[in-house]
């Protein structure tokens, strides 16, 4: 689990606060950020 990631590719149709705070309750550690993710987000 320590090596797993979440890619925001794959979270398209939610944003990526919820991404976020989504891999965060899950335990996840690293999320993998795609720029216009980032852009949206501002």
């Amino acid at each position: 689990m320590s090596r797993l990631s979440l890619n925001t590719a794959t979270t398209k149709n939610i944003t990526l606060a919820e991404a976020v705070a989504l891999s965060a309750d899950a335990g996840l550690t690293h999320i993998g950020l795609w720029r216009d993710r980032v852009a949206e987000a501002g």
